[in-house]
């Protein structure tokens, strides 16, 4: 009897270390504009207003040449002013992190082509708070790999992951985990 407690406690106190060294977070890759991505037939308000962003994230534009992607300051988003951009983007998939110390903050995008950001193509992203069980110790994830030139036809983007898939992922690989603990715990007891 006592080598069966001594076995639960090791399965216990494993269960409880990996629950508090790998918390369930994970950064989202946001295709920006869904399907349709970075252009005219986007709707940008409403996929960014359906859309949470947390630090750790990406956003991926996908656009044809036709369009750049500007990162502005609030005056220039709501003028549209392209002059002194915080950044210029050109390679038709660019990816831009939003940085670990980012929550609370807003940030603008538009394109710099004449009239494309008055007719529309501008974005506002609202940066949310970690949620308040997120274990900052961990470094943010590597950015994706650049893509190779695409064609001038590009295929369809991939399809925008939701954190309530992040979560399910991140459920399933716990659970997981804790069958192959237990596995192991009982094999070594055999």
């Amino acid at each position: 009897m006592g080598r069966e407690w001594g076995a639960k406690s090791i399965s216990i106190s494993v269960i409880v270390v990996i629950s508090v060294l790998f918390p369930c977070v994970s950064a989202t890759n946001h295709t920006v504009g869904g399907s349709t991505g970075w252009a005219f037939a986007s709707n940008l308000q409403a996929w960014t207003s359906s859309t949470t962003f947390y630090p750790g994230d990406y956003l991926v534009f996908r656009y044809v040449p036709i369009h750049d992607v500007l990162e502005v300051n609030r005056d220039d988003f709501a003028t549209c002013h392209t002059i002194n951009p915080i950044g210029t983007y050109e390679d038709g998939e660019t990816v831009i992190g939003l940085k670990q110390d980012e929550g609370g903050n807003t940030r603008f995008f538009i394109c710099g082509r004449p009239g494309h950001c008055g007719r529309g193509l501008k974005l506002r992203v609202h940066i949310q708070n970690l949620p308040s069980n997120f274990n900052n110790s961990s470094p943010p994830p590597p950015p994706p790999s650049p893509p190779p030139p695409e064609p001038a036809i590009s295929p369809p983007p991939l399809p925008h992951q939701t954190s309530e898939d992040c979560d399910d992922q991140c459920r399933m690989s716990l659970l997981i985990c804790y069958w192959l603990i237990s596995m192991l715990l009982l094999c070594a007891n055999s």
